[in-house]
């Protein structure tokens, strides 16, 4: 972050205040009217006088005989002196009683006293006279933040809203003082907005309160988007290729496989075109605290990938520590697991500092009973009979009930984003967000209060899959079962499976950014349910169709651009035909198998 510099010119200080001028103006205006009037009157009265002095000279000049007429005469102007005279000091003291409601008693009264209030501190005034440096100078994306907080002052709720309770903000007026005048400098919606509100609807320093809370959630917003980029783009100390070279993806994988007479488990991960692999993942088919028990996880981590690690650690560890998972609710201990494992991580020092978070959906399988918990966009599918059964909600700051909860503790959705910034509502870690003191855990902008999904396992299901949304952005539900289901018919080893779907996801080129560009990890659960492979594979076999694997293999040479009219743009037409030799599909899946090598299949391997 550059140096704060630029200070606003002292001699444009002042013509902040003649903006404001018109309600002090127009008292003046109204104070000059009553003394004019006052001296209108008075020089009315002067002239009456003259008038019947003269006529009094000339009726007695020109008439000695109608003496009585002239006494008369005389008596009635003198009167008529009178009166204007009265009119002349009723005026005075109606103009005076106008002025004084005028300056005690309205509103502009009030807006003016608000005004002198606000300027009247000669602390403030020496401290303006010193410097005053608008809120978005010297930032990283200064125009982005400038843009923005100029926008607040087109919504009026900005400045009638007070900081939520708890809300880590302190206000002090007196050194925020400089920084407003600037501002009303170049924000002539800002402007308008003081005067319309102040102080008929609230008074002085709850408006600029309100106001610059609304600023410092922007400025963090920023520097945090910045730090993250930044973390984002500094090679970690174990990386083995050039990272300023960005014209190919980082292709190689790191696959596992283990497996027992319950499940065939295959993982897999891949960098990809990201600079650093913030991914981990987790699979245990026999937990030490019960071996009865399975876990599956898939960690997505954003920011750096030390609150990642971190959770595929230790996480199922707090899960089955809990007491409630020992006495067999586990549902009520993943709940509880996630939650306290977030409050261990933020007392730690070095962890609540960091920047860092994750996704994290997790698998518990126990007595045919599968618990999904889920914070983040991550995503458990499973496969019944070849249908899709959705074990997860991905989390996203535009879903109602999470931007319902965002706002309510003092955050704000912008463009599907968390205070413009984060584009999952829930995780473990990002501690700067979980800075509510008046909230729960379960109520803070970014928490980690997980989904539970329980479901029962029967010898319908077939496969569990979970996988990071660098799958799920390129697939649908729908598109990931038949990959997969495809492969499991011909009895294609898990992980093989896992490296292929990473494949079919990953983009050709990443010069936008866009979709395949990101980190992918994979885990895949075959449910044998005691029994051979084959038998899962025949089973998947019989709703697989050879239409099914000409798709597969047409989408695969698809172009995702035909710019150049290029490879991959052409008309596509494939036919298969499987020689089965009086035997069923399973026994050619069976044969095909034997003399698949992971070469053949994932040549980037």
């Amino acid at each position: 972050m550059s140096e704060l510099s630029s200070p606003i010119q002292e001699q444009k200080s002042s013509s902040w205040f003649s903006n404001f001028s018109l309600p002090t103006n127009l008292t003046n205006q109204l104070s000059n009217l009553s003394s004019t009037i006052i001296q209108t009157t008075s020089k009315v009265g002067t002239a009456a006088n003259t008038f019947v002095q003269k006529s009094i000279q000339e009726r007695f000049l020109t008439s000695n005989e109608n003496e009585q007429q002239t006494s008369e005469t005389i008596k009635t102007n003198k009167d008529f002196t009178s009166i204007l005279n009265d009119l002349g000091s009723t005026v005075l003291k109606s103009a005076q009683q106008l002025k004084q409601v005028v300056e005690e008693k309205t509103i502009i009264g009030n807006f003016t006293k608000e005004q002198e209030k606000f300027l009247i501190d000669k602390n403030i005034k020496q401290r303006h006279e010193e410097t005053a440096v608008l809120p978005w100078i010297g930032y990283e994306q200064e125009e982005e933040m400038k843009k923005q907080i100029l926008a607040l002052s087109q919504e009026k709720r900005n400045f009638l809203r007070s900081p939520p309770p708890g809300a880590n903000y302190h206000f002090d007026m007196t050194a925020i003082y400089p920084v407003a005048l600037a501002i009303l400098e170049v924000d002539e919606n800002l402007n308008q907005m003081r005067f319309a509100l102040v102080p008929k609807q609230i008074n002085e320093e709850s408006f600029w309160r309100n106001y610059f809370y609304r600023v410092s959630l922007i400025k963090q917003s920023t520097q945090l988007t910045a730090l993250t980029s930044e973390n984002a783009n500094t090679p970690s100390n174990n990386e083995t290729h050039n990272s300023s070279n960005k014209s190919k993806p980082v292709t190689s994988k790191d696959s596992e496989k283990v497996e027992n007479h319950l499940y065939a488990v295959g993982s897999s991960s891949m960098q990809g075109w990201r600079i650093n692999m913030e991914d981990a993942h987790t699979h245990i088919l026999s937990l030490p605290e019960d071996k009865g028990c399975a876990f599956l996880a898939v960690y997505d981590g954003h920011g750096g990938a030390k609150v990642a690690q971190h959770s595929c650690k230790h996480l199922h560890t707090r899960i089955a520590n809990q007491p409630e998972f020992k006495q067999g609710n586990i549902e009520t201990a993943i709940r509880k697991g996630y939650i306290d494992f977030d409050k261990e991580m933020a007392l730690d020092e070095e962890m609540r500092e960091d920047l860092a978070g994750t996704t994290a959906i997790c698998v518990v399988i126990k007595d045919d009973k599968l618990y999904c918990g889920n914070v983040g966009d991550s995503r458990a599918i499973a496969s019944i009979n070849g249908n899709v059964e959705i074990l997860s909600t991905d989390h996203k700051p535009n879903n109602e009930d999470e931007r319902k909860r965002i706002t309510a503790a003092g955050g704000w959705v912008e463009f599907n984003r968390v205070n413009g910034n984060l584009a999952l509502s829930r995780a473990l870690g990002d501690f700067i967000f979980k800075r509510n003191t008046d909230k729960q855990p379960e109520e803070q902008v970014v928490t980690a209060a997980p989904d539970v999904v329980v479901k029962t396992i029967t010898q319908d299901w077939e496969f569990i899959l979970l996988a990071c949304d660098g799958i799920w952005d390129v697939l649908s539900n729908e598109e990931v079962l038949k990959f997969v289901r495809t492969r499991v018919a011909q009895q294609m080893p898990p992980e093989m499976i896992c490296e292929e779907l990473m494949t079919r996801c990953l983009a050709p080129n990443c010069q936008m950014g866009g979709l395949g560009c990101d980190n992918m990890t994979v885990v895949l659960c075959l449910l044998l349910h005691g029994e051979p492979y084959s038998t899962l594979a025949a089973k998947c076999s019989k709703n697989t169709s050879n239409g099914d694997i000409c798709e597969e293999l047409m989408t695969r040479c698809l172009a995702p651009n035909c710019q150049m009219g290029g490879l991959g743009c052409d008309n596509m037409t494939v036919v298969l035909c499987l020689l089965l030799h009086g035997e069923p599909y399973s026994t050619l899946a069976a044969k095909c198998s034997k003399n698949t090598s992971n070469g053949d299949v994932s040549p980037s391997k």
